[in-house]
């Protein structure tokens, strides 16, 4: 059985959908991928997967642009002639669905996170969800990876309830021999945060509160470990991450693939988020047994359950979240490991990758 694999990046199939494409791998299936090309092309071609250039542009508005995309993914998949299709992020659910529309094929949409479009909520909110319930008659199914972004579809008629479910996310391998938290010698304490550098990650809150902290602890490091955007509304907060790394308020540190090897130097992992999907870092905080921070926002909160395995503070307000870490600096050490502990239990019985592989082998065989 032929199966195309669609997402904005060759990237993003690879870190969060690789143990899946592994098994449908595994079970006989070939496996077609449908994303724009980077480094991690190889590593799936190496896997036995064919993959095709298509570039979604996540950012373009373009009608020519999306226009080109959907004539193109129409002609890559009419050639492979897929028995299923599963499409991940924003454009390949929407652009893919259309470009598919009047062929018989089955496709099942996974919402990873809905995106800055609807923290804004303008006319282009409006009119993403006109595309979303147009696109999405084509759907045979739909996964979502939290509940927030699901009852908003339902209650809009995009999707009916029947046809969807929540997945724990990509899931996360578990492994029982990853390091717990160790006291340093030097009490210091080190509170990570991993993402992109963008506004709608919190980051300005978190530079904030930051500043703040560092007057007040001069024993706590605040790391942000990611790339800076490009894109114009980010200008201004790369350039206060800059001024305030020489100040010594935050550690910038530019992203790596091997994000483990801070996690396991750091004590907290720190995401002030305004809205996702189902947080990879957080995840992957819990593997290693880590406390976590995280704003109350859907997404966030399916992972955070407060003074349990971390702490949750408000949306875009700074008092809040240096509270939340003032909270976290000043419990004992026992504490700190209790919710490292109940953390890591809490994603073994929940998110591991086994269960999303099993909902998605599930629904494929019922196509």
């Amino acid at each position: 059985m032929r199966i195309i694999i669609s997402s904005n990046t060759t990237w993003n199939i690879y870190n969060f959908r690789f143990s899946l494409v592994k098994k449908l791998l595994k079970n006989g299936y070939q496996v077609f991928i449908l994303a724009q090309k980077d480094s991690f092309c190889k590593n799936l071609e190496k896997l036995g997967c064919k993959v095709y250039n298509v570039e979604f542009q996540p950012r373009s508005i373009s009608i020519i642009n999306n226009v080109k995309v959907i004539l193109k993914y129409y002609s890559i998949t009419k050639k492979i002639n897929p028995k299923i299709i599963l499409n991940f992020t924003i454009k390949p659910n929407i652009l893919g669905n259309f470009a598919v529309f009047f062929l018989k094929y089955n496709v099942i949409n996974t919402i990873t996170g809905l995106g800055n479009t609807f923290l804004k909520k303008n006319f282009l909110t409006l009119f993403t969800l006109i595309l979303y319930f147009l696109s999405f008659k084509k759907s045979k199914f739909v996964f979502f990876q939290n509940a927030d972004d699901m009852n908003l579809f339902i209650k809009l008629g995009i999707i009916n309830k029947k046809k969807c479910k929540i997945v724990p996310g990509s899931g996360i391998k578990i492994n029982n021999s990853k390091l717990s938290l160790q006291k340093k010698s030097n009490n210091k304490i080190t509170i990570l945060f991993i993402g992109r550098m963008i506004v709608d990650k919190g980051v300005n809150e978190l530079l904030d509160a930051a500043k703040n902290i560092k007057k007040e602890f001069t024993n706590v490091e605040i790391w942000l470990l990611g790339s800076f955007d490009k894109s114009k509304e980010n200008i201004k907060l790369k350039n206060k991450i800059i001024e305030y790394n020489l100040n010594g308020y935050i550690k910038h540190l530019e992203f790596c693939e091997n994000v483990s090897k801070f996690i396991v130097q750091s004590d907290c992992v720190i995401l002030p988020s305004y809205r996702e999907g189902l947080p990879r870092s957080l995840l992957e905080a819990a593997i290693y047994k880590r406390p976590v921070i995280a704003t109350n926002v859907p997404g966030c909160r399916q992972l955070v359950k407060n003074n349990f395995n971390g702490f949750l503070c408000k949306s875009k307000n700074v008092n809040s979240l240096k509270d939340c870490i003032i909270k976290f600096i000043n419990i004992d050490f026992k504490k700190k490991i209790d919710m490292g502990n109940n953390n890591f239990k809490f994603v073994k019985n929940n998110y591991d990758e086994k269960i999303v592989i099993n909902s998605y082998l599930n629904e494929i065989s019922r196509h």
